[in-house]
């Protein structure tokens, strides 16, 4: 039998698999939503949440927690 742990699983904020595709395209939806970043009117949870949301699929599920986790650690 083999235990997940809550620090592997994907849920409880382990790492997830960020391919390159899927890091452009966070990119692509950043850039794109940049302006309600920069005017404050929506809080950022709820913008990095409809990001999360169209970025994922498939292959990649993701919170907006876990992609604003991901911008912030990407190096320039």
């Amino acid at each position: 039998e083999i235990v997940v742990s809550d620090a592997e699983s994907p849920e409880r904020g382990g790492r997830i698999q960020w391919f390159h595709d899927d890091i452009q395209a966070l990119v692509k939806l950043v850039s794109k939503n940049w302006p309600l970043f920069r005017e404050g009117s929506r809080r950022k949870r709820y913008i990095w949440k409809d990001i999360a949301a169209e970025l994922s699929h498939d292959n990649l599920k993701v919170t907006g927690e876990d992609c604003d986790r991901k911008w912030r650690n990407l190096k320039v």
